[in-house]
């Protein structure tokens, strides 16, 4: 065959895969990093079994492509933002995950696509549905919004060597919470560095285990309430029992056979997955699943699963469902039965086969219900299975209890975190004491819920503050006009100005208090090739004349000032083309300030005072979001935690880049070596010093930090034993260290290049004051007093304002480090906007307290502008 035939074969060939790739439908997926397309390069097996399902089921959809939709993901406790910020940047997938906490959420604001029609004409997709999930599924307005593709329940995870090691029989689990706690004992005490039981640190991860022993006791965590708002029910004694019994868990120490004291039973880790990998934890909570039951990554002969131990109420745990949901602004026919397709194959007894046979395949038949097993005819692995494990699975499915998924339960958990937290910081407060605080906040944060009459009258104060305030803002903007006014052009000027005089300055006209004075000449540029001589001076003369000859008395005063273009000897004509020439150059910075900050802080204002929903309509609350700012304590904390922050951060990084500035200015070798040292942290990313900085902060004896004090801590103990200063300390875990912690590692990283800037001013010091001060006897402590530190002052008064703006809004180090916590003394107003707005789904509200932070920064940068102008600035040098 020739040459072209071959290209041409090839042109056609390409041209069909071009075109069978157009044909696809392409489906925009969203499902956080355990539940999406895994990498080919995964070997989990779980990943390695999911990768099997996407691609069985683009096999038998040729036309259908699934891909992973991208954009921001964040990790861990954050991950579901990333979902929140695609919604509202308009790059939303078409199809994502859903859990039962963000289900009422993300039907409010109008994510999801009811799927009844859809579900009309294939009911099997609802076959392995268990009644629990179902009742929830339809508990918004009867409606299906979701279509579950795996099913959850909490159960209890244990190692069997551990329980041999401790004496105690593998096959026996705990039964009660009283055999939980001796249990946990027991094995606390059988190795050093071991924890009967743990609970994560993370955000929320606290309360989202401690939830199933508030069912256990009998309690409840909310319940619906009147106008479709939920409130919260913790504040009982059933709720107070589970929260004395976490205070044991975790606070209660014991002295062991070995004379030793040992405990807590449970530890709070930061490092909880980890943990569990290296043997660390004996016990610990984890799901069981519809189709495969045991999910640990741990070799599954050292793993028992376990029904959770019975409370006072009896058994109760958790149960849950991933599910997928579509996009409500999906409405392309085509896309939209792609999407069906896609959730129909996982929801359906396909992707449970596939799952079925890759664990068989991997040699792991024995995690896998016996009812698959049977069904797809692997009944010669039903021998392996350990039938505790067939037990406690029915078992939890049976006694399962939804989590929290009512309205604005999406975050639960994270409030929870506050009760678990005081109930250890503060273990003689009584239990039913902390409950009823955080219930409040529960109902007023999180869920919305204020009783009518106390709304109505907050409601009217709340009208009459803000149009006091919006009336006093009208009176000053008229007041700062007519000043203006008067300024720009005196009564006494005849309309159009005062004509030049004859030589061609500026005319000497009668001032307010009956004196002359001249109008200041505003004078055009000259055009290229043109004399200057002839155009007048900005002090009145001709700028071809000497500077000290002048042709008109300067100007009086401001008040008796011109306006432009009315005097001199310039043309009209000119002085516009100048004008419009500035005009030019201004134009897209304008722009850019109109578009990129004026608008989004007009459109913001109209925010504050409506109930905002990414997708759906937004409703008008009127002043009801200022209400809730200004009737929150925590926004308030928020607000003194952000003070508190900038006067940390003034008192100790605010003057340390001066006193730095003057050491490197001052040492007489290595300079250089020096100043590059103190700039490297300049390079790095602030996230990824605030990630460091919480390595440090290691609470653990081994820890950086506090192996760093170690020698200190021993040598005070040796001089003093009654002070038992201890080796470890929770830097992050302590209200009363938190804050220091949190500042610390910006003012580490921002000293060096602050301290440049300050260097840079120090060298346009003339050397000449240095030279009078030392003919005057002054001593180094006097120089620095009475010429460097005034040479400084504009460059420090501008600072300030940075440093106070910057710390005002400081989120990112405290985010990292403390979430916030503990009990909220890191908690600042930028995390209450960012948390109320992202996490809470509170847009309106979030705005409102911006708007509050904003008028704060403002009043400041007036203040500090105002004494800015009374500085004289020049360049250095002259």
């Amino acid at each position: 065959m020739p040459i072209w035939g071959r290209a041409l074969i090839c042109c056609v060939a390409f041209l069909a895969c071009a075109l069978a790739a157009a044909q696809k439908t392409t489906i925009r997926m969203m499902a956080g990093p355990s539940q999406g397309i895994p990498p080919k390069e995964d070997t989990n097996p779980r990943s390695l079994a999911r990768r099997a399902v996407f691609e069985e089921f683009h096999r038998q959809n040729p036309d259908v492509e699934v891909v992973n939709a991208g954009g921001l993901e964040l990790k861990g406790d954050m991950q579901e933002s990333g979902f929140l910020m695609s919604m509202a940047g308009d790059t939303a997938p078409d199809v994502f995950y859903v859990n039962f906490r963000q289900y009422y959420n993300y039907i409010d604001q109008g994510f999801c696509r009811p799927l009844d029609d859809l579900v009309a004409k294939n009911p099997e997709a609802l076959e392995r549905l268990n009644p629990i999930v179902g009742k929830v599924l339809r508990s918004y307005d009867g409606k299906l919004y979701a279509i579950p593709w795996f099913q959850v329940a909490m159960a209890l995870y244990y190692r069997r060597d551990h329980f041999a090691e401790a004496g105690l029989d593998p096959n026996r689990p705990p039964s009660d919470w009283d055999e939980f706690l001796a249990y946990g004992r027991r094995l606390t005490e059988s190795k050093e560095g071991r924890n009967g039981f743990a609970f994560s640190n993370g955000m929320g991860s606290r309360g989202y285990h401690w939830v199933d022993f508030v069912w256990q006791a009998g309690g409840e965590v909310v319940e619906p309430a009147e106008g479709g708002f939920w409130r919260s029910t913790i504040d009982t004694p059933q709720v107070a029992t589970a929260l004395d019994f976490y205070r044991r868990l975790v606070a209660e120490t014991w002295t062991g056979k070995d004379g030793k004291s040992h405990g807590p039973v449970a530890a709070v880790s930061p490092t909880y997955s980890q943990d569990i990998l290296d043997g660390k934890v004996s016990m610990w909570l984890g799901y069981t699943g519809d189709v495969v039951m045991n999910m640990a990554d741990l070799n599954p002969s050292l793993i028992g699963v376990a029904a959770l131990p019975a409370g006072p109420d009896g058994h109760a745990n958790e149960i849950n469902a991933g599910m997928w949901a579509i996009n409500a602004s999906v409405t392309d026919p085509k896309k939209l039965d792609a999407c069906w397709r896609f959730i129909r194959y996982f929801a359906g007894d396909e992707a449970a086969k596939i799952n079925t046979q890759r664990f068989v395949e991997m040699g792991m038949g024995n995690l896998v219900i016996p009812t698959w097993l049977r069904r797809f005819g692997y009944k010669d692995q039903l021998a392996t299975i350990d039938p505790g494990w067939v037990r406690a699975n029915d078992e939890v499915f049976k006694s399962g209890h939804p989590e929290p998924y009512g309205r604005n339960c999406q975050q639960a958990y994270l409030v929870l975190d506050e009760a678990l937290d005081r109930a250890v910081l503060e273990p003689d407060t009584p239990a039913r004491s902390i409950l009823h605080d955080v219930a409040r906040q529960m109902d007023r944060k999180l869920l919305g819920y204020t009783p009518p009459d106390v709304l109505a009258r907050q409601r009217g104060w709340a009208t009459g503050i803000l149009g006091a305030f919006f009336l006093t803002l009208a009176w000053w903007g008229i007041a700062a006009w007519r000043r203006a006014a008067r300024f720009a052009m005196p009564p006494d000027v005849p309309s159009g100005g005062y004509p030049p005089s004859d030589d061609g300055s500026a005319s000497v006209h009668p001032g307010r208090d009956g004196t002359s004075a001249s109008a200041p000449a505003i004078f055009p540029l000259p055009r290229r090739g043109k004399s200057v001589e002839g155009l007048p001076r900005p002090d009145g003369g001709d700028l071809g004349a000497p500077p000290n000859q002048t042709t008109s008395t300067p100007v009086r005063s401001r008040s008796q000032a011109l306006p432009l273009g009315t005097g001199g000897g310039g043309s009209a004509r000119t002085h516009r083309r100048a004008a419009r020439f500035v005009a030019l150059c201004m134009a897209p910075a304008a722009a850019s300030l109109i578009v990129w900050a004026y608008y989004p802080l007009l459109r913001g204002l109209i925010i504050a005072f409506q109930d905002y929903r990414i997708v759906k309509g937004s409703r008008w609350v009127g002043v009801d979001n200022f209400v809730t700012a200004f009737t929150s304590p925590i926004f308030y904390r928020s607000l003194l935690n952000s003070f508190l922050y900038v006067a940390l951060s003034l008192v100790i990084g605010f003057f340390l880049p001066i006193f730095l500035a003057i050491a490197l200015n001052e040492i007489p070798r290595f300079k250089v070596f020096f100043r590059t040292v103190f700039y490297l942290p300049a390079m790095t990313s602030p996230i990824v010093i605030a990630f460091l900085w919480r390595q440090f902060y290691d609470r653990s004896e081994s820890g950086i930090l506090n192996s760093i004090l170690a020698p200190i801590a021993d040598a005070l103990n040796a001089i003093q034993p009654w002070w038992h200063v201890e080796k470890s300390h929770d830097w992050l875990g302590s209200t009363h260290l938190a804050m220091f912690a949190v500042v610390l590692p910006g003012i580490w990283a921002g000293a060096g290049p602050g301290s440049i800037l300050y260097l840079a001013a120090l060298k346009n010091i003339p050397a000449e004051r240095y030279e009078a001060a030392d003919l005057d006897g002054a001593s180094w402590w006097g120089k620095i007093w009475r010429v460097m530190l005034p040479g400084l002052r504009p460059l420090i008064l501008i600072n300030l304002l940075g440093v106070f703006i910057a710390g005002f809004k400081a989120m990112d180090s405290v985010f990292v480090l403390t979430g916030g916590g503990p009990l909220y003394s890191t908690h600042t107003i930028g995390l209450e906007v960012w948390t109320s707005a992202f996490l809470f789904l509170k847009f309106g509200y979030a705005t409102a307290a911006a708007w509050v932070m904003g008028a704060i920064l403002v009043g400041f940068t007036l203040m500090q502008i105002k004494s800015l102008l009374r500085l004289r600035f020049r360049a250095a040098g002259l």
